[in-house]
């Protein structure tokens, strides 16, 4: 399984930051357009020093997104558009306690529901294929001139709901080994949440860069599921992984997320949203 996503995953709840160079291109806060803003995490009901803060273009299309924790981590993804397509995709990593970073820049190239993003500067490459804005698999190559890649595959049912997210490894070692398996469950109609920064996916994060989508503007589910279980590449079944409810909604815009995490069971975590 990938370290790179893991330790990102699991050492910090997502959260994102959103930047852009034109003040005069950002949505303002007085228009009241219901798009997400900023989202703000919490524990045992004390803010964690993560937050999340999105900048969208006059024509409401998100421009960058940063995801940072505290004095940790802050990685950013700055998206450029060419009349109506995403040209670019740039990824900057910083780790701020040691002051290294990186910085990657993808070519992103839509296939008719493939969408290649290939590295200008190094050999990383993403290929997603896509149905009707939804993301039905992810591939993160390894090892391009061997064909290695690790893949998260979703499958959807009912009305375009996540039913499993499933991770499988093609190395030198394995072809399409299934390594894990997410289930999810216990949908709410009534409330929009991005799966990028709904925690029920955290620990599948870890199978795929959920900002890569959000910036693309694809979706995983229609409806936020509020539970999570899973399956282990050894057969082991954990029937509560994750589970959520709704604490707060206001003019059907959702402002309080709470969840548990079961193998963390003496802490409860909290988000609170707000909007442009």
């Amino acid at each position: 399984m990938k370290n790179k996503y893991l330790i990102l995953s699991l050492l910090a709840i997502l959260c994102l930051e959103l930047s852009c160079s034109n003040d005069d291109d950002r949505v303002t806060s007085s228009e009241q357009l219901g798009l997400l803003k900023k989202v703000e995490g919490y524990l045992n009901g004390d803010p964690i020093e993560e937050t999340t803060e999105l900048v969208y273009d006059e024509r409401q299309r998100i421009i960058s997104i940063k995801f940072s924790q505290g004095n940790f981590l802050s990685k950013t993804y700055d998206v450029n558009y060419v009349d109506d397509e995403i040209s670019t995709l740039s990824i900057t990593v910083n780790f701020l306690n040691t002051g290294t970073n990186s910085v990657e820049v993808y070519d992103v190239d839509d296939q008719n529901g493939q969408i290649v993003l290939t590295s200008t500067t190094s050999e990383d490459k993403y290929v997603l294929t896509t149905s009707d804005g939804y993301i039905d698999s992810f591939k993160d190559y390894v090892d391009l001139n061997n064909d290695y890649y690790y893949e998260a595959v979703f499958v959807r049912g009912n009305n375009n709901n996540i039913d499993t997210i499933s991770y499988f490894a093609t190395t030198e070692f394995d072809s399409n080994l299934l390594a894990w398996q997410y289930t999810y469950s216990g949908f709410d109609s009534e409330t929009a949440l991005n799966s990028a920064v709904n925690p029920v996916f955290y620990y599948s994060h870890s199978f795929y860069d959920p900002f890569v989508g959000l910036a693309l503007n694809l979706k995983i589910s229609n409806e936020p599921p509020l539970k999570s279980s899973y399956f282990d590449g050894n057969g082991g079944y954990r029937e509560e992984n994750i589970t959520a409810e709704i604490l707060a909604v206001d003019n059907d815009l959702l402002k309080e997320f709470g969840y548990f995490i079961h193998d963390l069971p003496s802490n409860n975590y909290r988000l609170a949203f707000q909007y442009y």
